[in-house]
């Protein structure tokens, strides 16, 4: 008799015991819901990842909880004391984390042991982050504790990697998105721009064209001068050469951007390239009353460069120093040696570009406006563009210093190969 009462009461403080470990468990549940709702009202990851750690440490007891991303690739702690990934190798060249993606399933350890390496943490659970059979990445649980995460830590930390999961897809969805549409705005821009560049830079030119080419036609049995009809030739034919250019402009800047016109690679001496700009620009910048000279300082060797994009960077970037550079100034070209570079230098002592459009010069169709709008440079906005895209396409890089009424100095750097 007192065995069975006996009986009856551990029974009864089996089912008691049970009972408040269900109702913890559907507890644990129901934070989980709140967990995952939270998140889920998020739209990217910036908003996400400190949203779970702000969250997750009511759902279970661990010291530290961190994401492992494979698109875009990045570790990053969300609770507890910052450690890198390795925090998780469990051998030399192994890692927990790396088995779990490879094999798709979750990875719980008890303790240290077995000849793992000591660690700051005991227990360690990695859970896999999968949407649409895609592994996405971990999430990952450590405590100083031994046997710290139980079978109930398993089943809900793999409930939340589902919701984290398409948390997770979604951002990376609405980023893709995001990044389509301000591709679409581009887009649309140089389309705008484009048609703005046909309308009127293209318009203007030819228009001239044809006003000198009518005057000519009415005046041919006039006592018209030779040196009138001179001159309207000649603008005529500035016209031309300036529509052509452009035309070229566009036709080298879509082939750039698009990967079509390859740098065709060969031996460029630039000692003998700075001595043909030398002898172009000397007069031209005597008529206009600038100093224009050349300096190749010493070590600057042959190079391996398209010799014929290179030469209309410098021609474009020459072009530009003396078409806004005041009588009396100057216009350098200089070529250094810097580590495994080559930098190419064209310094005026111009009008100078403002801070807020330095970094901008660049980008096709750009021009500098002044307060009502307008246009302060003639042109297209596509010579810089091009340069741009000429340099890049060598894997080098250009920029630009300048303050306003000191001048600019454009610079441009190729690589030095062997």
């Amino acid at each position: 008799m007192l065995n069975n009462v006996m009986d009856s009461r551990d029974l009864t403080t089996d089912l008691q015991q049970q009972l408040t470990e269900l109702q913890a468990f559907h507890t644990r549940v129901a934070i989980l819901q709140e967990v995952a709702t939270a998140i889920n009202r998020k739209l990217t990851l910036d908003e996400i990842l400190p949203e779970m750690g702000r969250r997750i440490k009511w759902l279970m007891d661990f010291d530290h909880c961190s994401i492992y991303l494979i698109m875009p690739s990045f570790f990053t702690t969300l609770f507890g004391p910052p450690v890198e990934k390795t925090a998780f190798d469990y051998d030399v060249g192994l890692n927990r984390i790396d088995w779990v993606l490879q094999t798709k399933q979750p990875y719980r350890t008890l303790a240290s042991g077995n000849g793992e390496p000591a660690s700051q943490f005991s227990s360690h659970m990695v859970i896999p982050l999968e949407s649409e059979n895609v592994i996405l990445g971990t999430i990952n649980f450590a405590s100083q504790k031994t046997n710290a995460f139980d079978a109930d830590d398993l089943r809900l930390s793999n409930l939340l990697s589902m919701s984290l999961s398409a948390s997770i897809r979604n951002a990376q969805r609405y980023e893709e998105v995001k990044h389509l549409y301000t591709q679409l705005e581009q887009t649309e821009s140089l389309r705008e721009d484009m048609i703005r560049m046909l309308m009127h830079d293209l318009r203007n030119p030819l228009s001239i064209i044809q006003g000198n080419l009518d005057l000519i036609g009415l005046t041919l049995d006039d006592h018209t001068t030779y040196e009138t009809n001179r001159r309207r030739i000649a603008d005529g034919t500035d016209a031309v050469s300036y529509t052509i250019q452009m035309i070229d402009d566009l036709l080298d800047v879509h082939r750039l951007d698009s990967g079509i016109l390859i740098p065709k690679l060969d031996i460029v001496d630039i000692l003998d390239l700075f001595k043909e700009k030398e002898q172009l620009y000397a007069i031209k910048a005597e008529h206009a009353n600038i100093t224009f000279n050349t300096t190749v300082l010493p070590n600057v060797f042959p190079i391996q460069a398209d010799r014929r994009l290179l030469s209309r960077v410098i021609d474009n970037l020459i072009n530009n120093a003396c078409k806004y550079t005041r009588p009396g100034g100057k216009v350098e070209l200089l070529a250094a040696p810097y580590d495994s570079e080559l930098h190419i230098s064209v310094r005026d002592t111009g009008q100078g570009i403002p801070v807020e459009y330095q970094a901008k010069i660049f980008d096709k169709f750009f021009q500098v406006i002044d307060a009502k709008g307008a246009p302060l440079r003639k042109g297209t906005g596509l010579g810089l563009a091009f340069c741009r895209l000429a340099v890049e396409a060598h894997g080098g890089k250009i920029w630009v210093t300048s303050k306003p009424n000191q001048g600019s100095n454009f610079i441009f750097t190729v690589p030095v190969k062997n």
